[in-house]
């Protein structure tokens, strides 16, 4: 059961730790039924220090979930692994976090990935002029080649050949 000690222990272990401290899974549920109890509590009784109360108890409780949720945006971008000792609706908002990412980012990892064989298409070329071996856009090694040799090219090597006026068309 929580109480304003254990939510203030929680914030201290928060701003000191750099992963999530651990939870039970359900202390959502928990943190909203102690907050209604105590505002239950503020507006029977007609002192100001349960109002008080009140108030730090909802301070402290938007800093740890703030601090939770920074967090796990951090370790969502850093790590797949599935983390222990946080609520369900942490769990589901992780979930939830590396699959956006995924969707959005997902496309930005194929930058450097090298293009498979079998998706390659070739042209046919004739070399009209020398040329020394050069470092292709796909990061292989091409050349060097002769005036009059003909070569099957990844078409990208081809086009940069041919508009540089260094190959022309087989046809």
């Amino acid at each position: 059961m929580l109480t304003y000690s254990s939510l203030r222990d929680i914030q201290k272990k928060e701003s000191e730790s750099l992963e999530p401290v651990r939870v039970e899974k359900d202390f959502y549920s928990q943190l909203k039924q102690f907050i209604e109890s105590r505002k239950a509590a503020a507006l029977k009784s007609p002192s100001f220090s349960e109002m008080r109360e009140l108030e730090n108890i909802r301070k402290v409780a938007k800093s740890i979930i703030a601090k939770r949720r920074e967090k796990l945006l951090m370790l969502s971008a850093i790590s797949a692994q599935d983390l222990e000792g946080l609520a369900d609706e942490e769990q589901l908002f992780l979930k939830e976090v590396r699959r956006i990412t995924g969707d959005s980012f997902g496309p930005l990892d194929t930058i450097f990935e090298d293009p498979k064989e079998e998706a390659v298409h070739r042209t046919k070329v004739k070399i009209v002029k020398t040329i020394e071996a050069y470092k292709g856009f796909d990061n292989n090694i091409y050349g060097p080649y002769r005036e009059g040799e003909e070569i099957l090219l990844p078409e990208e090597e081809a086009e940069w050949l041919l508009k540089s006026k260094m190959a022309e068309h087989i046809y």
